[in-house]
């Protein structure tokens, strides 16, 4: 049976396999920069995948004794592509980090450094925090397991993109963050509503009657003959008016006069003319509908910005009104001035209410702050936070070709075999003992020793001469 915090016993996904051997590459630098493997690590290596695995692996890489020469005592040297193949391996077995990011020493738990920007020089130290300073529970599991990782991925270069996750946020971000998703909804369902844009006012319409016809009368000696009266039809006109509105009454004012000349022309038929009349008229009532939606719609985006910490400027009735016959695809941009100048500010990042509005992930903000406030309240945020965020904000973007529902797994996976001590499904195959390791042969790196560059910034095609030793 296993628990939250043990590895599965099922083959890795070709993500996972790789982002593991690059997290295990460390661990054996000393190794392959001695060009031997320590007591320490053979005993893990042999706790990890049993003594006839690791002993092929040596075989097969060159590094066993030769067969050709028993009583040698002296194996070749550890190349990278040996560490390579061990990495490998202990990657596929799914085997655990906690035992290199455990720390004993409880008094120098909370006290640990962590880098957190890069030196304002070459050659200067670089800025660091303490994890007692940035967390609310140093001493947890999880904060000697976000220690270890956070170690191994930051460097210089992407230490900025990952300190974001130490943000901490107030009450007033929260429900401000929650308002703007309310804001965000509600201008996409009239911005993708093409019906909203323009829809402009009715004009006046005039009728004038047509005049009737009479037959004409011969001539007599007495009397010249009477000429026949022809009728005329009566007459719709369009006065004023704009936009959408205007088009469909001129629409309708054609078809009725269509239809009046039907009726004074011989065997005329005036029916279908007056059904397509009939059919604007509906599309002129629907479409002053829709203006008095917008204008609900509009009315509860003002309503909601007034919430906002600062507020923009209120709109009234009769603004909005005159709007909602003018509405364009740009209105919150050239129209609302308050909304490119009001910033809000949500965790670590600050906009203007347009480009709130317009950003794709403001929901995913809005989750990650609700559950940090949720957690945390104004304060630090706890470890097991972090940890899931630092997983998600490092190895995302090296995801970017995954589904949604495989990163899930992925991150779900990590962060058991971070947590886990256990050194993997394999050992059980080869009969070798359980239990810790003795971490001996790879404590954590501190931030001096990582700051530089760390491995898991390594791009893809880099040699694992680069991997262990960098450039």
């Amino acid at each position: 049976m296993t628990t939250p915090n043990t590895p599965q016993n099922s083959p890795n996904s070709p993500e996972l396999q790789r982002e593991l051997e690059q997290l295990w590459a460390p661990s054996f630098r000393a190794d392959l920069a001695a060009g031997r493997l320590s007591t320490e690590t053979r005993k893990f290596l042999t706790e990890a995948l049993g003594k006839e695995k690791l002993d092929t692996i040596l075989r097969e890489t060159g590094v066993g004794r030769s067969a050709l020469d028993v009583l040698s005592l002296q194996e070749s040297r550890v190349e990278a592509y040996t560490i390579q193949r061990i990495c490998r391996e202990m990657a596929a077995t799914r085997a655990g980090f906690f035992h290199l990011a455990h720390e004993h020493n409880p008094r120098i738990k909370a006290s640990r450094e962590l880098l957190w920007a890069p030196p304002l020089v070459p050659g200067a130290p670089p800025f660091v925090r303490s994890l007692g300073s940035l967390v609310n529970d140093p001493d947890t599991k999880e904060a000697d397991a976000f220690f270890w990782a956070y170690s191994q991925l930051s460097n210089n270069g992407n230490v900025a993109t990952l300190v974001t996750i130490f943000e901490q946020v107030t009450q007033d971000e929260t429900e401000d963050a929650a308002t703007l998703s309310k804001m965000q909804t509600l201008s996409k369902e009239i911005l993708e509503d093409k019906e909203y844009f323009n829809i402009g006012e009715e004009g006046k319409i005039t009728r004038t009657p047509g005049t009737a016809g009479a037959a004409g009368l011969p001539g007599s000696k007495s009397s010249p003959p009477i000429p026949a009266v022809i009728p005329t039809a009566t007459l719709y006109q369009v006065i004023g008016g704009d936009g959408a509105l205007e088009q469909l009454q001129q629409e309708w004012v054609n078809w009725r006069n269509d239809a009046e000349l039907e009726l004074i022309r011989d065997k005329g038929d005036p029916k279908p003319a007056r059904e397509e009349a009939t059919k604007c008229k509906t599309k002129i009532d629907q479409l002053n509908a829709k203006r008095r939606t917008l204008q609900t719609k509009l009315t509860q985006i003002n309503a909601l910005a007034r919430k906002l910490h600062p507020a923009p400027g209120s709109w009234d009735k009769d603004d909005i009104e005159d709007w909602s016959k003018t509405f364009t695809p740009d209105f919150f941009e050239n129209t609302i001035p308050d909304y490119t100048l009001t910033d809000i500010e949500l965790g670590d990042k600050t906009h203007s209410i347009l480009e709130w509005l317009e950003d794709e992930k403001l929901r995913d903000t809005q989750e990650r702050i609700t559950r940090r406030f949720r957690m945390a309240g104004e304060g630090q945020p706890p470890a097991s936070l972090v940890l899931d965020d630092l997983i998600r904000t490092y190895f995302g973007p090296r995801l970017a070709g995954a589904s949604t529902g495989e990163q899930e797994q992925f991150y779900r996976e990590m962060r058991e075999i971070l947590l886990s001590a256990e050194h993997g499904h394999a050992a059980g195959h080869s009969g070798a003992t359980a239990g810790h390791a003795t971490g001996a042969h790879a404590a954590p790196q501190t931030p001096s020793a990582s700051h530089g560059g760390g491995h898991g910034t390594k791009p893809p095609g880099r040699s694992w001469k680069e991997l262990f030793f960098g450039k």
